[in-house]
């Protein structure tokens, strides 16, 4: 998933701020507070090599969350965030963009 950072960048500032900053403090990070204090872009490039994509899509509660994968003006697929990020692992491309739609139904964990 480190091929798409802004998409990435997307899904975290999406995500609920407590949740991002609670990943954050979960990959023992001595200098958590600093590294959020810095942005999503500082957050992205902290969490993402050391997180699976699944994983870091659960925790932030976004794994359900309806989406559309854009090439261009072409729609690539909708679906669940997680079947999305898959596809993107999968059949990476500098052109892809995301568009997140409304709120996910919420999951019993």
């Amino acid at each position: 998933m480190s091929s798409m950072p802004s998409l990435w960048e997307k899904v975290l500032e999406a995500a609920d701020e407590d949740l991002v900053r609670e990943l954050v403090h979960s990959l023992k990070a001595e200098e958590a507070e600093a590294i959020c204090g810095r942005g999503i872009a500082a957050v992205a490039a902290y969490a993402l090599p050391r997180a699976e994509p699944p994983d870091l899509l659960a925790f932030l509660e976004m794994d359900a969350r309806p989406a559309v994968l854009w090439r261009g003006d072409e729609r690539v697929m909708e679906g669940e965030l997680l079947e999305i990020a898959f596809h993107v692992e999968e059949h990476p491309d500098p052109g892809y963009r995301l568009e997140l739609v409304g709120a996910a139904e919420p999951i019993a964990r």
